[in-house]
């Protein structure tokens, strides 16, 4: 019965569809077999939408079939030359795509995405009105969605062009939400165009006063929640000075703050909208922002290096923002860790970017990172900055100084280490006298970096990494060193396990360097006699057996003890070592053997299945 009712409701609904496909047929649109397509295809889609459990995708390849075929329509009356607008072939494509949302909508009501999609629609295709009636179903059900408030406001503004609605609309989105800090942010740059326009309109007409004309906007009921609210924001709509001076610019920032009082980001904020604005407009909002941050937030480093970043840019680029910055910092009457640091990082980034005079930024950045140094608060970024301003501007010797400052005030520090290291590194490279400068430091680096985090392992495999370098490139002995970084690494988590396993690797291929694939061999052997985890032997048999090889003449004897030996270790859970091995006995023509290996191979397995199909494909 339940099939026969189905059945019934999809047949009544492609009859309401046939007076349309007779119109497509009649003005030589679609062929006879096309329309019998499309029913068919409409057919499909109806039956999958009547079903109990339908997905969401279904109705969205259904809206999206439906606007390709009423693209393929304008198309073809563009080409057959109609230009006669009909209801029936011109607006009954839109009909069957508001008619598949709306099913889709009252399945799925809370899905703010599908009525976003929808809206979407009805905003190309120029549905003002029925765009308004969804917007105001969209936010009664889902009145705490900013994204919906601001895409109605979006409309009424740009749109509709009416400001006075959008303002009123904006007004009511904060006081359902009060702490929505993007609904603040957009309707402080709502206010500032309409501003900018306001104004803009006043210099081209010469007129003093703003006419307000009434336009349709969106009807939205009182929603829950929204009576009695304790955000207001002030119109002022019917007077036009207050919006030309900003006044209404400040009132909107005053009860964002006051409505979000604690969040230094979201006040900072507000700057991205005040440069649309040029001039003095742009300087005047800017410095209400920067007062109202520095009376809330007077100690925090991020308003300094907005409020230096702001100067800057109004003095330009060049040696006259790099005195207007310095001119903030210097007025600072007291400096913390933090404060130091957000400077060094200002002169830093104004130095690489050119945003201020290259020379002039160094300088403010030394003497910056010198004058923590010298209260005993400066920070690893602090003297990590020093230090490579030094070496930019050409003073190696003197970042060598400053980091051995920094090493002793924080010796755990690994960005620290490595850049001393690498400063050494690079001397040892010119100057072969520095060799034994630089191999002492990186002893001690190895020696001093902590050893409890996952960051702090990985900057100490790149330290130990360094360390092998330097004493490859002296001439000395490595496997001491790879022995010693093992033993470092030996205790410790994932991570630490992990880099062990990097490190083999790395002394494996540092002796078929120096010693070639017999070098190489001995090697393996060394490691695999100490304490190896089962997962990580065949990697390194493997890299090994790549290199025997690529050899003139492979040693098979060699290669199958080696095998033997990832045997004993890995065999139960290493189907791929069996696999190599059973291939190496085949290309010898030793097929006596290769049988020995299978018969080995499907007794220690603990999982056949990817050995046998593996084997079958190779056979």
């Amino acid at each position: 019965a339940r099939n026969h009712a189905m059945a019934d409701h999809v047949q009544a609904t492609l009859e309401k569809m046939v007076p349309e496909l007779h119109a497509l047929m009649k003005k030589h649109i679609f062929s006879k077999e096309e329309v019998r397509a499309i029913v068919k295809k409409r057919t499909s889609f109806e039956y999958a939408l009547r079903r109990k459990q339908t997905a969401k995708v279904e109705y969205l390849r259904y809206a999206q079939y439906e606007l390709s075929l009423d693209k393929l329509i304008k198309t073809r009356k563009s080409r057959l030359g109609i230009k006669k607008k009909s209801s029936l072939v011109d607006y009954a494509g839109p009909k069957h795509i508001n008619y598949i949302y709306e099913r889709a909508l009252m399945r799925y009501r809370g899905d703010v995405n599908l009525w976003l999609k929808w809206i979407e629609y009805l905003k190309k295709s120029g549905a003002g009105k029925t765009l308004g009636k969804i917007i105001t179903q969209a936010l009664q059900l889902h009145p705490c969605h900013s994204g919906l408030w601001i895409y109605a406001c979006s409309w009424e503004f740009s749109e509709n062009k009416n400001s006075l609605a959008a303002r009123t609309l904006m007004q009511r989105a904060l006081r359902m939400n009060p702490r929505s800090q993007e609904l603040w942010h957009y309707y402080f740059k709502q206010e500032l165009v309409y501003m900018l326009k306001v104004q803009e309109r006043r210099r081209i007409l010469g007129i003093d006063k703003q006419e307000i004309t009434s336009r349709r906007s969106l009807s939205i009921p009182t929603l829950s929640g929204e009576e009695g609210a304790a955000t207001e924001v002030p119109a002022s709509d019917a007077v036009a000075d207050n919006v030309c001076s900003g006044a209404v610019l400040k009132a909107v920032l005053m009860f964002a703050l006051k409505a979000i009082p604690n969040d230094v980001d979201f006040c900072l904020g507000f700057l991205s909208s005040c440069a649309l604005a040029n001039g003095k407009v742009r300087e005047s909002l800017e410095d209400a922002v920067f007062a109202a941050a520095q009376e809330r937030f007077p100690h925090n480093p991020k308003v300094l290096v907005a409020r230096a970043q702001s100067e800057a840019s109004r003095a330009g680029r060049g040696a006259a923002g790099t005195t207007a910055a310095e001119a903030v910092f210097a007025a600072l009457n007291s400096h913390d860790a933090s404060s130091w640091e957000a400077t060094a990082k200002f002169w830093h980034e104004a130095a690489e970017t050119g945003s201020c005079d290259g020379v002039g930024a160094a300088r403010c950045l030394v003497s910056a990172c010198t004058n923590a140094e010298k209260s005993a608060v400066a920070s690893v970024c602090a003297w990590y900055l020093h230090a490579d301003c030094l070496i930019r501007t050409g003073h190696p010797d003197e970042a060598i100084i400053v980091l051995k400052k920094a090493i002793k005030a924080h010796p755990a520090a690994a960005d620290l280490w490595m850049k001393l290291a690498q400063i050494v590194t690079a001397t040892f490279v010119v100057e072969n006298e520095a060799a034994d400068a630089a191999a002492m430091v990186l002893k001690e680096a190895t020696a001093s970096c902590p050893h409890h985090t996952e960051i702090a392992v990985e900057a100490r495999l790149r330290l130990w990494r360094m360390r092998v370098e330097v004493e490859r490139l002296r001439g000395g002995a490595v496997d001491s060193l790879f022995q010693e970084a093992l033993a470092a690494f030996s205790a410790g988590d994932d991570s630490s396990r992990a880099a062990s396993v990097h490190l083999r690797a790395l002394w494996l291929d540092a002796a078929f360097a120096s010693a070639g694939a017999s070098g190489c061999v001995a090697v393996l052997l060394r490691i695999l006699a100490g304490t190896v985890p089962n997962e990580a032997v065949w990697p390194l048999v493997l890299r090994v057996l790549i290199r025997l090889q690529v050899q003139p003449s492979p040693d098979i004897a060699v290669m199958r003890a080696l095998l033997r030996r990832a045997a004993e270790c890995c065999g139960p859970t290493c189907p791929d070592l069996w696999l190599a091995w059973l291939r190496l006995e085949r290309d010898d023509g030793n097929q006596a053997e290769a049988a020995t290996v299978h018969w080995r191979a499907m007794q220690s397995l603990n999982d056949t299945s990817e050995f046998v199909t593996a084997c079958s494909t190779m056979d």
